[in-house]
């Protein structure tokens, strides 16, 4: 990442599923989780994300050939939990000024898990995704390097859950495979 110049970070086209790829839920055997994990992801990273129509009601993933297929209308067909994912990660895109304009750092990147910091002025975000079968990271996750301090209180975006910096480290329990972003607004 640090050979692309900020400014071209900050405009990356990132995407899932295009016309040429198998749409990303039939890519992973239809793991609901890791669809999640990986719109999650892809939602809270640089650049730009790009939906491709279709995959935010979970379209494709009955067959491999259904990137060029018409979008199915019919909302019996749809995965409304996975649409109801989706619009509050769009949301979050749209709202925080950490993921229009803040900072990018690594705080874990270790066997199934990556977790990252997206900071700005007025806000931090904690992403904390897992990609492996097993749950982790368990325990304190480490973010006195991104400079919170301790006190700072965080809540998980999609489950309302709260939690606090101490000694430097954001206490979480284990993530199942999925993603969990924790946000804050600076005091």
């Amino acid at each position: 990442r640090a050979a692309i110049p900020w400014t071209i970070a900050r405009q990356q086209y990132n995407l899932l599923t295009s016309h040429d790829t198998k749409r990303i839920l039939t890519s992973l055997g239809g793991d609901q989780a890791r669809n999640r994990l990986a719109a999650g992801l892809m939602m809270t990273y640089l650049g730009v994300p790009s939906v491709y129509y279709g995959d935010e009601t979970g379209m494709g993933a009955a067959r491999e050939d259904t990137a060029r297929d018409c979008m199915l209308w019919e909302r019996a067909a749809w995965n409304e939990d996975l649409l109801s994912f989706y619009r509050r990660l769009i949301e979050l895109r749209q709202t925080s000024p950490a993921l229009i304009d803040g900072g990018f750092q690594v705080l874990l990147c270790e066997q199934d898990c990556l977790a990252y910091l997206r900071d700005s002025d007025d806000e931090q975000l904690i992403v904390v995704g897992n990609r492996g079968p097993d749950e982790r990271p368990a325990g304190p996750l480490p973010v006195a390097h991104g400079a919170i301090p301790d006190g700072t209180e965080f809540q998980e975006v999609m489950s309302g859950r709260r939690l606090s910096v101490v000694s430097g480290c954001l206490p979480l329990a284990a993530l199942p495979t999925g993603v969990e972003i924790w946000r804050t607004l600076r005091r």
